[in-house]
């Protein structure tokens, strides 16, 4: 004869069901603040983090409200965010001299393209233990482009099981001219909650109720900057080079081999990796879900707006598209 069940509990059934009900009622509207709690609880542990790191690296906890505005090269009101697609190449001398007169931030294999950023965004793996020999190069390569234009390095934080010769090689690069910062992704899995859940959190950042060094994320470099560039009150965030489509990297093609150098050897990357950032196996939300959300937020709490340079871009025209 089976055992009845003891008093309080349930059937399996039953524990499921109430189970799918409790994941359900987080990923409702109502709900928002609670994942609003749960990203703060995050933030707050990620800012620790971050500021044990910076001591052991000799690098600045960055304020993201202030994001580029102590900069010695003028910053106007436009962030460009330079990425690794092939659009790049599209872009004509006047655009380059106007890039040059913002801010610009050149995201991961940068250092391959002549045009030598204001910042310059590096990130490692979620499993890195040990310094990856292409991004030792790449830093190198930055450092050394940026020695006359002053840039400053900024690092996503290294994974907590980075070895501790990685720790010492972060702190010789860059000396007084590098950033480490945090990121947390949103507590939500349906895309209707990518704007509130956002929401909630830049009134809090802006206010200061959060620490201004953890930016919200979705897995993706660009979506954390373009947040970098809200907080820090620039009107026009305008991306170039991010495609999200099968177009090859900018140092594949042609006319950049011919001009620049062939580093597809140096730096190998397989195709269609834009498109691989449209889907949310590896992340929360895709990525140009995010950013559409983004601009949305952008503009009714920024008074600000997310465009591209190139019709080409996968992202076009869910955004504007940018006249140089």
């Amino acid at each position: 004869m089976p055992l009845k069940n003891a008093p309080g509990t349930q059937p399996n059934g039953s524990h499921r069901s109430s189970s799918q009900m409790l994941s359900q009622l987080k990923e409702t509207r109502a709900a928002s603040f609670l994942r609003y709690k749960f990203w703060r609880k995050f933030a707050n542990r990620e800012h620790s983090y971050v500021k044990a790191l910076s001591e052991k690296t000799k690098s600045e906890v960055p304020n993201f409200k202030k994001f580029g505005r102590d900069k010695a090269r003028p910053t106007g009101s436009t962030l460009f965010i330079l990425g690794n697609g092939g659009s790049i190449n599209e872009l004509s001398p006047h655009a380059w001299q106007e890039i040059s007169q913002g801010l610009s931030v050149g995201l991961n294999a940068w250092p391959l393209h002549p045009f030598v950023p204001s910042y310059f965004s590096f990130e490692f793996a979620a499993d890195t233990i040990d310094l990856d020999s292409e991004l030792k190069w790449l830093v190198e390569r930055a450092e050394e482009s940026s020695r006359k234009e002053a840039s400053t390095a900024l690092f996503l934080r290294p994974p907590s099981l980075a070895s501790p010769s990685l720790l010492t090689w972060l702190a010789s690069v860059f000396p007084n001219r590098k950033q480490i910062y945090g990121r947390s992704n949103l507590g939500s899995r349906d895309p209707r909650n990518i704007a509130p859940d956002l929401r909630l959190i830049f009134r809090a950042l802006k206010a200061e109720r959060l620490p201004p060094s953890v930016l919200p994320d979705n897995g993706s470099s660009v979506t954390r900057l373009i947040c970098a560039g809200l907080l820090a009150g620039y009107s026009e965030i305008v991306l170039s080079g991010v495609d999200l489509n099968d177009r090859p990297y900018f140092w594949f093609e042609d006319d950049f081999i011919i001009r620049h150098g062939d580093f597809r050897e140096r730096c190998p990357r397989e195709t269609g990796g834009g498109v691989q950032t449209l889907s949310n196996e590896s992340r929360p939300f895709s990525t140009k879900d995010f950013i559409g959300q983004l601009d949305e937020v952008a503009r009714s709490e920024f008074a600000a707006r997310v465009s591209v340079t190139s019709e080409n871009s996968g992202l076009y025209p869910l955004l504007d598209l940018y006249s140089f």
